[in-house]
């Protein structure tokens, strides 16, 4: 695998590919909903199914394509994702917005404020997702965007306020 096809890669954290791999059931809470984890940015987790005794038999439980790479080798992910209600939110080096469910690595949705047109308006770079109320939060382009996290439906920039080339966009 070439390296801009490795960066367009999302290749599951080590907890959510854990409690899959050693066939542990997931407690009832495994968000993650913040950069380092949560509002007190503690960077870690109560999950305790991975340990010293089984860390060595884990195995990938599922992996995702996000697409986006650029075929000049600019793009990045530098996405933090966040985890809420068993659906993780993140952005693709072409900065489209993506939810997957965390127990199979199936898309149950996807963001594309270019319309498929990265190439013309992307600058390269995301840092990530932030949640605020039902809403992700996310930079593309020169736009902060607001997105419901459960029907896809942009908030911000509303279609008045954007520019012409924001008002294309593409669900799956």
């Amino acid at each position: 695998m070439n390296r801009s096809a490795a960066l367009g890669t999302l290749e599951v954290g080590v907890m959510v590919v854990a409690v899959v791999a050693v066939g542990c059931a997931p407690p009832p809470n495994v968000d993650w909903p913040a950069y380092l984890g949560d509002l007190s940015s503690s960077q870690s987790s109560a999950l305790d199914q991975i340990h010293v005794g089984n860390v060595g038999s884990l195995e990938l439980a599922w992996r995702y394509d996000s697409g986006g790479t650029d075929p000049e080798n600019r793009s990045q992910i530098q996405c933090n994702p966040i985890i809420v209600d068993g659906v993780l939110y993140g952005t693709s080096p072409g900065l489209a917005l993506f939810a997957l469910d965390v127990a199979t690595g199936e898309e149950r949705w996807r963001f594309d404020p270019f319309g498929g047109e990265y190439g013309l308006f992307g600058a390269g770079v995301n840092r990530g997702v932030t949640l605020w109320d039902e809403r992700i939060l996310y930079t593309a382009g020169d736009q902060l965007y607001a997105v419901s996290r459960r029907t896809v439906r942009r908030f911000f920039p509303s279609t008045s306020m954007s520019a012409s080339r924001n008002t294309r966009r593409t669900y799956s």
